[in-house]
């Protein structure tokens, strides 16, 4: 299991999605293929293909780790196997996506107080 840095509300969040998720048996299996494992025996480092799609520019090298002409996804840790790595990996979004709706409101609501401040600012210099 790897070591997760969440508040209490994040951790319900990722065992929930990760129960939801090691339900899903076919679906891990699917996804493992589209997964390689490279590397020497103490390291193992997990690759993935990265598609090119007409909208993706051009302007950047096309993914090549370690020759491989794949993209790194991941590292697996000790005992680690493919099928855990996904399972974390999907049990992780739903986490991300609390966080970004948390942090956009956040700071939305500063951004929005520092806008009103520097108008009132604005407006004092105007009037003097």
């Amino acid at each position: 299991m790897r070591i997760l840095n969440l508040t209490e509300e994040e951790k319900q969040i990722y065992f929930d999605a990760r129960l939801d998720i090691m339900k899903k048996k076919s679906l891990i299996d699917k996804m493992s293929k589209h997964y390689k494992i490279i590397g020497d025996g103490r390291i193992k480092y997990v690759v993935t293909h990265v598609y090119e799609t007409k909208s993706r520019e051009q302007d950047y090298e096309s993914p090549n780790f370690n020759g491989t002409g794949m993209a790194l996804a991941g590292v697996l840790r000790n005992g680690e196997t493919i099928q855990d790595f996904i399972i974390h990996k999907e049990s992780m979004k739903p986490v991300i996506e609390h966080r970004y709706r948390y942090y956009s409101r956040r700071y939305k609501t500063m951004w929005a107080k520092n806008k009103r401040s520097q108008q009132r600012k604005t407006t004092k210099n105007n009037q003097s």
